[in-house]
């Protein structure tokens, strides 16, 4: 998994874009949350950690221990 860094807000990256487009006026909707949008990413389940890989961005996902089910 790479290190993707500070998180960015999509209203700021879309400002941006409006700002470089050259253009006066673009109008930005707010639809609302949408079924299966997520806040946040979970990147290793609650048995694995992220593990530092010989590239520095990346990490190693590192099984931990096994729970045998019930």
């Amino acid at each position: 998994m790479l290190d993707m860094g500070t998180p960015i807000r999509i209203l700021d990256v879309a400002k941006r874009l409006i700002a470089h487009s050259g253009r006066r006026y673009v109008e930005v909707v707010f639809t609302g949350w949408q079924p299966g949008e997520k806040l946040h990413e979970v990147l290793f389940s609650e048995n694995e950690a992220g593990e530092p890989s010989s590239l520095p961005p990346a990490h190693l996902p590192r099984p931990g221990p096994t729970v045998a089910p019930a």
